[in-house]
C-alpha cells in the first residue's frame, strides 16, 4: 500500500468507528474478543482463536491511533 492509500484507509477507520454507533459497536467487540484480558485457555486451539479475535481488535484500535506505527503491507501478497 502506499502512504496515500494507508492514510485513506486510516481515514475510512476513523470515520467508521468515531461514530457513537462505532463507538458502541468497538467497545462491543473489545468484550467480546479479549481485546484487554488474558487469552489463555487450557486449549491451544482455544487461546489461539482468542488472540486472533484480539489481533483484530488490536488492529482497528491501532488504525484509530494518531500515530502512525502500524505495519502494513506495502505490497498485494
Amino acid at each position: 500500500m502506499t502512504p496515500a492509500e494507508i492514510k485513506q484507509l486510516k481515514a475510512a477507520y476513523k470515520f467508521v468507528f468515531e461514530t457513537d454507533d462505532g463507538q458502541r459497536v468497538l467497545a462491543d467487540l473489545r468484550r467480546r474478543c479479549h481485546a484487554h484480558t488474558s487469552t489463555f485457555s487450557g486449549n491451544p486451539n482455544e487461546t489461539y482463536f482468542f488472540e486472533g479475535q484480539r489481533q483484530v481488535v488490536l488492529f482497528i484500535e491501532d488504525m484509530l491511533a494518531n500515530d502512525d506505527t502500524r505495519k502494513l503491507p506495502t505490497t498485494a501478497t
